[in-house]
């Protein structure tokens, strides 16, 4: 299931962020993050702050394709018991 730009992914996309906008738990998470984040940085060097952002970066994509794949899994599983 790739991100294709369909109409489907965009209804997808919207739904998620409607989920968890007002999830005062992922807020505070976000927050946490952002504050290790900053942390891990003002102690990295070199090149090392841009591969922390490298690597954030590369989880995040992975946890957006797992979400994602899990939801329209059960979107389609859904429907298909209508």
């Amino acid at each position: 299931m790739n991100n294709d730009g369909s109409a489907f992914d965009e209804f997808v996309a919207r739904r998620c962020e409607e989920g968890i906008k007002n999830n005062s738990e992922y807020a505070k998470l976000v927050d946490k993050s952002i504050e290790i984040h900053n942390k891990l940085k003002n102690i990295l060097t070199g090149e090392d702050p841009e591969l922390l952002i490298e690597y954030e970066s590369t989880l995040a994509a992975i946890q957006s394709i797992s979400e994602e794949t899990a939801y329209k899994l059960g979107l389609k599983d859904g429907i298909s018991l209508i």
